[in-house]
């Protein structure tokens, strides 16, 4: 296997958009979590011993400029209007740690990993 996508799909936005950040429902935290958190954890966890058999092997995980705090900590960021997703913002922030995390085990292999945001690559 040379290349690993996990795209987590998740109503995650929605979950939190009726709720302010500290009316969000801890079950609701945890849903988002599973999906875009533990859930890619489980399944790239699973994929590292395919991965390493390759010669260039590559994780990419969608991920969201929502889950960047620089940009969620600039009220001139045009993401500004979405910083109190406290479910999917934290989610994506985590997510994009991990990918980078994922990348440190990998590296020497010659391998990437890339935290990308939805629609940010061409189709192949």
């Amino acid at each position: 296997m040379a290349a690993w996508t996990s795209s987590s799909t998740t109503p995650g936005i929605s979950r939190d958009r009726p709720h302010p950040p500290d009316e969000l429902p801890v079950a609701v935290l945890r849903e988002i979590y599973e999906t875009n958190v533990f859930g890619v954890v489980a399944v790239t966890s699973a994929m590292l011993p395919l991965l390493r058999k390759s010669p260039a092997p590559r994780i990419g995980n969608v991920s969201s400029g929502l889950g960047t705090v620089a940009l969620l900590s600039d009220p001139d960021s045009p993401l500004w209007q979405h910083a109190n997703l406290l479910g999917y913002n934290s989610s994506k922030a985590a997510l994009n740690a991990i990918t980078l995390i994922y990348a440190g085990t990998l590296r020497g292999t010659g391998s990437g990993s890339t935290p990308c945001p939805p629609g940010s690559a061409p189709p192949t």
